[in-house]
Protein backbone atom coordinates (compact mmCIF):
# COMPACT_ATOMS: atom_id res chain seq x y z
CA UNK A 1 0.00 0.00 0.00
CA UNK A 2 1.37 3.40 -0.94
CA UNK A 3 2.14 5.89 1.80
CA UNK A 4 -0.79 7.99 0.57
CA UNK A 5 -3.13 5.35 2.02
CA UNK A 6 -1.83 5.44 5.58
CA UNK A 7 -4.26 6.93 8.11
CA UNK A 8 -3.67 10.53 9.11
CA UNK A 9 -5.74 9.98 12.25
CA UNK A 10 -6.84 6.83 14.08
CA UNK A 11 -10.19 8.44 14.78
CA UNK A 12 -9.15 10.25 17.97
CA UNK A 13 -8.54 13.64 16.34
CA UNK A 14 -11.47 15.94 17.06
CA UNK A 15 -12.93 17.72 14.05
CA UNK A 16 -11.51 15.27 11.52
CA UNK A 17 -12.79 12.79 8.95
CA UNK A 18 -11.08 10.19 6.78
CA UNK A 19 -12.27 8.13 3.82
CA UNK A 20 -10.91 5.20 1.82
CA UNK A 21 -13.00 4.30 -1.22
CA UNK A 22 -12.78 2.13 -4.30
CA UNK A 23 -14.90 1.18 -7.28
CA UNK A 24 -14.88 -1.39 -10.05
CA UNK A 25 -16.79 -2.07 -13.27
CA UNK A 26 -17.37 -5.55 -14.67
CA UNK A 27 -17.75 -4.21 -18.21
CA UNK A 28 -19.74 -1.97 -20.51
CA UNK A 29 -23.40 -2.28 -19.58
CA UNK A 30 -22.50 -4.64 -16.72
CA UNK A 31 -22.65 -4.19 -12.92
CA UNK A 32 -20.46 -1.80 -10.97
CA UNK A 33 -19.55 -1.70 -7.28
CA UNK A 34 -18.62 1.22 -4.98
CA UNK A 35 -17.26 0.66 -1.47
CA UNK A 36 -16.19 3.07 1.26
CA UNK A 37 -14.59 2.87 4.73
CA UNK A 38 -14.76 6.04 6.85
CA UNK A 39 -14.12 7.63 10.21
CA UNK A 40 -15.75 10.77 11.64
CA UNK A 41 -14.98 12.70 14.83
CA UNK A 42 -17.14 15.82 15.05
CA UNK A 43 -15.78 19.19 16.14
CA UNK A 44 -17.78 19.19 19.37
CA UNK A 45 -16.62 15.67 20.21
CA UNK A 46 -20.15 14.31 20.45
CA UNK A 47 -19.76 11.78 17.64
CA UNK A 48 -16.89 9.36 17.03
CA UNK A 49 -17.81 6.66 14.52
CA UNK A 50 -16.43 4.37 11.85
CA UNK A 51 -18.66 3.44 8.92
CA UNK A 52 -18.83 1.09 5.95
CA UNK A 53 -20.74 1.94 2.79
CA UNK A 54 -21.57 0.11 -0.42
CA UNK A 55 -23.57 0.65 -3.61
CA UNK A 56 -24.27 -1.85 -6.38
CA UNK A 57 -25.33 -0.67 -9.85
CA UNK A 58 -26.69 -2.84 -12.66
CA UNK A 59 -27.35 -0.75 -15.79
CA UNK A 60 -28.69 -3.78 -17.68
CA UNK A 61 -31.91 -3.37 -15.71
CA UNK A 62 -34.37 -0.65 -16.72
CA UNK A 63 -34.22 1.54 -14.78
CA UNK A 64 -30.76 0.80 -13.41
CA UNK A 65 -30.90 -1.50 -10.39
CA UNK A 66 -29.34 0.26 -7.40
CA UNK A 67 -28.77 -1.32 -4.00
CA UNK A 68 -27.17 0.66 -1.17
CA UNK A 69 -26.03 -0.40 2.29
CA UNK A 70 -24.36 1.29 5.26
CA UNK A 71 -23.24 0.25 8.75
CA UNK A 72 -22.17 2.53 11.61
CA UNK A 73 -19.82 1.40 14.40
CA UNK A 74 -18.09 3.00 17.40
CA UNK A 75 -14.66 4.38 16.56
CA UNK A 76 -13.11 1.51 18.53
CA UNK A 77 -14.06 -0.76 15.62
CA UNK A 78 -11.58 1.10 13.40
CA UNK A 79 -7.97 -0.09 13.32
CA UNK A 80 -4.79 0.19 11.29
CA UNK A 81 -2.12 -2.50 11.44
CA UNK A 82 1.28 -1.01 10.65
CA UNK A 83 2.95 -4.31 9.76
CA UNK A 84 0.33 -5.40 7.22
CA UNK A 85 -0.81 -1.85 6.34
CA UNK A 86 -4.40 -3.00 6.80
CA UNK A 87 -7.18 -0.45 7.30
CA UNK A 88 -10.12 -2.15 9.00
CA UNK A 89 -13.64 -1.20 10.10
CA UNK A 90 -15.32 -4.08 11.92
CA UNK A 91 -15.21 -7.02 9.47
CA UNK A 92 -14.39 -4.90 6.40
CA UNK A 93 -10.77 -4.20 5.45
CA UNK A 94 -8.49 -2.75 2.81
CA UNK A 95 -4.88 -3.91 2.63
CA UNK A 96 -2.23 -3.91 -0.12
CA UNK A 97 -3.69 -6.04 -2.89
CA UNK A 98 -6.72 -7.30 -0.98
CA UNK A 99 -10.09 -6.09 0.29
CA UNK A 100 -12.94 -8.06 1.82
CA UNK A 101 -15.97 -7.44 3.98
CA UNK A 102 -19.71 -7.48 4.41
CA UNK A 103 -22.26 -4.70 4.85
CA UNK A 104 -25.89 -5.37 5.69
CA UNK A 105 -28.68 -2.88 6.26
CA UNK A 106 -32.40 -3.47 6.10
CA UNK A 107 -33.11 -6.25 3.63
CA UNK A 108 -29.95 -5.64 1.61
CA UNK A 109 -26.52 -7.24 1.87
CA UNK A 110 -23.26 -6.68 -0.01
CA UNK A 111 -20.30 -8.98 0.60
CA UNK A 112 -16.97 -9.10 -1.22
CA UNK A 113 -13.57 -10.79 -1.34
CA UNK A 114 -11.41 -9.17 -3.99
CA UNK A 115 -7.71 -9.19 -4.83
CA UNK A 116 -6.27 -6.40 -6.89
CA UNK A 117 -3.14 -6.06 -8.99
CA UNK A 118 -0.36 -3.55 -8.68
CA UNK A 119 -1.30 -0.05 -9.78
CA UNK A 120 -0.75 0.45 -13.53
CA UNK A 121 -2.30 3.86 -13.91
CA UNK A 122 -0.06 6.11 -11.88
CA UNK A 123 -1.12 8.18 -8.89
CA UNK A 124 -2.64 11.63 -8.70
CA UNK A 125 -2.47 14.34 -6.05
CA UNK A 126 -4.82 17.05 -7.38
CA UNK A 127 -4.43 19.66 -4.63
CA UNK A 128 -2.30 22.58 -5.92
CA UNK A 129 0.93 22.96 -3.95
CA UNK A 130 0.20 26.60 -3.11
CA UNK A 131 -3.05 25.56 -1.41
CA UNK A 132 -1.12 23.18 0.82
CA UNK A 133 1.56 25.78 1.56
CA UNK A 134 -1.04 28.39 2.55
CA UNK A 135 -3.30 25.80 4.20
CA UNK A 136 -6.28 26.94 2.17
CA UNK A 137 -7.70 23.44 1.78
CA UNK A 138 -9.42 21.87 4.76
CA UNK A 139 -9.57 18.56 2.90
CA UNK A 140 -6.88 16.61 1.09
CA UNK A 141 -7.76 14.20 -1.69
CA UNK A 142 -5.44 11.81 -3.49
CA UNK A 143 -5.69 8.73 -5.68
CA UNK A 144 -3.01 6.21 -4.71
CA UNK A 145 -4.32 3.66 -7.22
CA UNK A 146 -5.53 5.27 -10.47
CA UNK A 147 -5.94 2.00 -12.37
CA UNK A 148 -5.99 -1.46 -10.83
CA UNK A 149 -7.54 -4.80 -11.79
CA UNK A 150 -9.79 -6.69 -9.40
CA UNK A 151 -10.13 -10.46 -9.26
CA UNK A 152 -12.45 -12.39 -6.99
CA UNK A 153 -16.11 -12.39 -6.13
CA UNK A 154 -18.80 -10.23 -4.61
CA UNK A 155 -22.34 -11.03 -3.57
CA UNK A 156 -25.41 -8.78 -3.63
CA UNK A 157 -28.44 -10.11 -1.78
CA UNK A 158 -27.10 -13.62 -2.35
CA UNK A 159 -26.39 -13.21 -6.07
CA UNK A 160 -22.79 -14.01 -6.95
CA UNK A 161 -20.69 -11.91 -9.32
CA UNK A 162 -17.18 -12.76 -10.53
CA UNK A 163 -14.56 -10.10 -11.21
CA UNK A 164 -11.88 -11.12 -13.70
CA UNK A 165 -9.36 -8.34 -14.26
CA UNK A 166 -12.19 -5.88 -13.60
CA UNK A 167 -10.92 -2.29 -13.96
CA UNK A 168 -11.15 -0.08 -10.89
CA UNK A 169 -9.44 2.47 -8.68
CA UNK A 170 -8.90 3.41 -5.05
CA UNK A 171 -8.81 6.84 -3.42
CA UNK A 172 -8.17 8.45 -0.03
CA UNK A 173 -9.67 11.67 1.38
CA UNK A 174 -9.15 13.27 4.78
CA UNK A 175 -9.36 16.60 6.51
CA UNK A 176 -10.92 18.98 9.00
CA UNK A 177 -14.00 19.69 6.89
CA UNK A 178 -15.52 18.77 3.55
CA UNK A 179 -15.34 21.16 0.63
CA UNK A 180 -18.51 23.16 -0.05
CA UNK A 181 -19.36 21.27 -3.25
CA UNK A 182 -17.67 19.35 -6.02
CA UNK A 183 -17.95 17.16 -9.11
CA UNK A 184 -15.75 14.10 -9.53
CA UNK A 185 -15.33 11.59 -12.32
CA UNK A 186 -13.16 8.58 -13.09
CA UNK A 187 -12.95 6.07 -15.93
CA UNK A 188 -10.45 3.36 -16.89
CA UNK A 189 -12.64 1.10 -19.03
CA UNK A 190 -13.42 2.35 -22.54
CA UNK A 191 -15.18 0.81 -25.52
CA UNK A 192 -11.95 0.26 -27.46
CA UNK A 193 -9.38 -1.96 -25.78
CA UNK A 194 -6.65 0.50 -24.84
CA UNK A 195 -4.64 1.71 -21.88
CA UNK A 196 -6.60 4.75 -20.71
CA UNK A 197 -7.27 6.50 -17.41
CA UNK A 198 -9.32 9.62 -16.70
CA UNK A 199 -9.93 11.43 -13.42
CA UNK A 200 -11.41 14.88 -12.93
CA UNK A 201 -12.35 17.09 -9.99
CA UNK A 202 -14.00 20.51 -9.91
CA UNK A 203 -14.43 21.89 -6.41
CA UNK A 204 -15.51 25.02 -4.54
CA UNK A 205 -13.86 25.66 -1.19
CA UNK A 206 -15.06 27.72 1.78
CA UNK A 207 -12.64 30.59 2.46
CA UNK A 208 -12.28 33.07 5.33
CA UNK A 209 -14.07 30.78 7.74
CA UNK A 210 -16.81 30.06 5.24
CA UNK A 211 -17.69 33.71 4.61
CA UNK A 212 -16.98 33.36 0.90
CA UNK A 213 -16.58 30.56 -1.61
CA UNK A 214 -13.68 30.05 -3.96
CA UNK A 215 -14.34 30.11 -7.69
CA UNK A 216 -14.57 26.64 -9.25
CA UNK A 217 -11.14 24.97 -9.14
CA UNK A 218 -10.54 22.14 -11.60
CA UNK A 219 -7.88 19.43 -11.53
CA UNK A 220 -7.62 16.60 -14.07
CA UNK A 221 -5.52 13.53 -14.85
CA UNK A 222 -5.47 11.73 -18.21
CA UNK A 223 -3.30 8.83 -19.30
CA UNK A 224 -3.29 7.27 -22.74
CA UNK A 225 -0.65 5.88 -25.11
CA UNK A 226 1.61 5.51 -22.09
CA UNK A 227 1.75 9.27 -21.40
CA UNK A 228 0.39 11.12 -18.37
CA UNK A 229 -1.20 14.57 -18.54
CA UNK A 230 -1.71 16.24 -15.16
CA UNK A 231 -3.57 19.50 -14.61
CA UNK A 232 -2.99 20.45 -10.97
CA UNK A 233 -1.39 23.89 -10.73
CA UNK A 234 -3.31 26.88 -9.41
CA UNK A 235 -3.12 28.48 -12.87
CA UNK A 236 -4.64 25.41 -14.50
CA UNK A 237 -7.21 25.03 -11.72
CA UNK A 238 -8.56 28.52 -12.40
CA UNK A 239 -8.24 28.40 -16.20
CA UNK A 240 -10.01 25.13 -17.00
CA UNK A 241 -13.52 25.47 -18.40
CA UNK A 242 -15.72 23.05 -16.44
CA UNK A 243 -19.52 22.96 -16.25
CA UNK A 244 -21.67 20.28 -14.67
CA UNK A 245 -25.20 19.32 -13.64
CA UNK A 246 -27.10 16.08 -13.06
CA UNK A 247 -27.36 15.60 -16.82
CA UNK A 248 -23.60 15.64 -17.29
CA UNK A 249 -20.26 17.41 -17.17
CA UNK A 250 -18.35 19.20 -19.93
CA UNK A 251 -14.72 20.33 -19.70
CA UNK A 252 -11.90 21.67 -21.87
CA UNK A 253 -8.21 21.15 -21.06
CA UNK A 254 -5.09 22.56 -22.72
CA UNK A 255 -1.50 21.46 -22.07
CA UNK A 256 1.06 22.65 -24.59
CA UNK A 257 -0.12 21.56 -28.03
CA UNK A 258 -2.46 18.95 -26.53
CA UNK A 259 -6.13 19.75 -26.12
CA UNK A 260 -8.83 17.60 -24.54
CA UNK A 261 -12.55 18.24 -24.94
CA UNK A 262 -14.61 15.95 -22.77
CA UNK A 263 -18.16 15.22 -21.76
CA UNK A 264 -19.71 12.91 -19.20
CA UNK A 265 -23.30 12.02 -20.03
CA UNK A 266 -25.52 10.93 -17.16
CA UNK A 267 -29.02 9.50 -16.78
CA UNK A 268 -31.00 10.57 -13.72
CA UNK A 269 -32.04 7.03 -12.82
CA UNK A 270 -28.38 5.93 -12.70
CA UNK A 271 -27.74 8.00 -9.57
CA UNK A 272 -27.96 6.97 -5.94
CA UNK A 273 -28.27 9.66 -3.28
CA UNK A 274 -25.91 9.35 -0.31
CA UNK A 275 -25.87 11.67 2.72
CA UNK A 276 -22.52 12.52 4.33
CA UNK A 277 -22.18 14.18 7.72
CA UNK A 278 -19.43 16.79 8.09
CA UNK A 279 -17.34 17.49 11.18
CA UNK A 280 -19.52 20.52 12.02
CA UNK A 281 -22.63 18.29 11.76
CA UNK A 282 -23.80 19.89 8.53
CA UNK A 283 -24.62 17.57 5.63
CA UNK A 284 -23.30 17.02 2.14
CA UNK A 285 -25.40 15.23 -0.44
CA UNK A 286 -23.61 12.96 -2.90
CA UNK A 287 -25.41 12.13 -6.14
CA UNK A 288 -23.47 9.02 -7.11
CA UNK A 289 -23.28 7.11 -10.40
CA UNK A 290 -20.76 4.50 -11.50
CA UNK A 291 -22.40 3.76 -14.85
CA UNK A 292 -22.32 7.05 -16.76
CA UNK A 293 -20.88 7.60 -20.25
CA UNK A 294 -17.67 9.41 -21.23
CA UNK A 295 -16.79 11.02 -24.56
CA UNK A 296 -13.30 12.53 -24.95
CA UNK A 297 -11.86 14.21 -28.05
CA UNK A 298 -8.06 14.52 -28.13
CA UNK A 299 -6.39 17.16 -30.30
CA UNK A 300 -2.73 17.77 -31.08
CA UNK A 301 -1.82 21.06 -32.73
CA UNK A 302 -5.55 21.61 -33.38
CA UNK A 303 -5.85 18.28 -35.24
CA UNK A 304 -8.20 15.63 -33.88
CA UNK A 305 -6.08 12.54 -33.21
CA UNK A 306 -8.35 10.39 -31.07
CA UNK A 307 -11.93 10.03 -29.89
CA UNK A 308 -12.35 7.91 -26.77
CA UNK A 309 -15.72 6.55 -25.68
CA UNK A 310 -16.82 4.74 -22.56
CA UNK A 311 -20.34 3.31 -22.29
CA UNK A 312 -21.82 2.93 -18.79
CA UNK A 313 -18.39 2.59 -17.14
CA UNK A 314 -17.63 6.14 -16.00
CA UNK A 315 -17.95 7.22 -12.37
CA UNK A 316 -19.68 10.58 -11.91
CA UNK A 317 -20.46 12.20 -8.57
CA UNK A 318 -21.97 15.56 -7.68
CA UNK A 319 -21.72 16.61 -4.04
CA UNK A 320 -23.75 19.61 -2.87
CA UNK A 321 -25.06 21.22 0.30
CA UNK A 322 -28.66 20.55 -0.79
CA UNK A 323 -30.37 17.51 -2.28
CA UNK A 324 -30.96 17.79 -6.02
CA UNK A 325 -34.43 16.91 -7.25
CA UNK A 326 -35.07 13.59 -8.94
CA UNK A 327 -32.43 11.46 -7.19
CA UNK A 328 -33.42 8.69 -4.77
CA UNK A 329 -31.48 8.97 -1.50
CA UNK A 330 -30.95 5.43 -0.25
CA UNK A 331 -28.37 5.90 2.54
Amino acid sequence: MRKWNRPVSIGERRGFYEVWYFKLNLGSGLPALWLRLTTLHTQDGSKKVAETWGIFFDPAKHPTERIAVKNTYPISDFSFDIASEKVQVSKCFLSPGHTAGEIESGKNNIRWDLRFSANKGGSFDPVPKIFKALRLNKSTVCTPEESIRFNGKFWVNGREYTATDAPGMQGHIYGKQYAHSWAWGHCNLVDASEDFVFEGLTVRLPLLGGLILSPPLSMFYIKFDGLEYKFATIYEALKINSKYSLSGWSFELQLGDMRFEGEIIATLTDFVGVQYEDTDKSNRYCHNSKVSNLLLHVYKSKTLIRTIKATQTCAFELVTSQKLAGVDFLI
